[in-house]
């Protein structure tokens, strides 16, 4: 015979979510889910472990379950705990966390014949820049790995060298790392860069 659980006859944490990994400054959620009697009202803090929390007072929905979320913003690249505490009029009940690791800002690899007129546009929307001639643009998996995305800017495509533009499209089909091609109408003639 199957037997029922008993009923929870007190708010209780179920667990904490959180995304497993962010880029620094980007904002993302911490949640804690708690399992109690319907009706009932608990007092919920998120703890970051070295910052203020903040205190959140829910009543649990008539499934038995509620939930608090509280967003968040590391701008300091590391691992970090984030705690969820029940209170309740002895105290805190329990305690339950989890761990965001925040990585650091994206690095872009920008290629440009000329004058580089979008890196300052990503240097100040918080990318880390690399800046290179189309000359200097690497030709193995290794090297383009470290870079999250590539801005082409005003290069035309006889500009590379078969063994760039073959890592090139790896980078981008096998990868997933993205890729920005700008450019003005003699630098993406039609006649140079193949769709598909």
């Amino acid at each position: 015979l199957p037997l029922d659980p008993a009923p929870l006859l007190s708010p209780r944490l179920r667990g904490v979510r959180a995304p497993e990994e962010v880029r620094a400054g980007e904002p993302f959620i911490v949640s804690a889910i708690i399992d109690g009697p319907p009706g009932s009202r608990a007092r919920v803090s998120i703890l970051p472990e070295d910052q203020p929390g903040m205190t959140h007072d829910v009543v649990i929905s008539e499934d038995g379950t509620a939930s608090v979320d509280s967003e968040r913003r590391r701008v300091d690249p590391g691992t970090f705990f984030f705690r969820a505490a029940l209170e309740n009029t002895d105290d805190v009940q329990s305690s339950v966390g989890a761990a965001v690791t925040v990585a650091g800002p994206s690095t872009v690899l920008y290629v440009s014949s000329g004058s580089a007129i979008l890196s300052s546009v990503l240097t100040s929307a918080g990318f880390r820049v690399i800046q290179r001639t189309p000359a200097a643009v690497p030709t193995t998996d290794a090297a383009l790995a470290p870079f999250d995305a590539l801005v082409v800017d005003d290069v035309a495509a006889d500009s590379w060298t078969p063994a760039q533009a073959t890592a090139l499209a790896r980078y981008v089909e096998q990868t997933g790392g993205g890729l920005l091609v700008a450019g003005s109408a003699t630098s993406l003639e039609s006649s140079g860069y193949q769709a598909g």
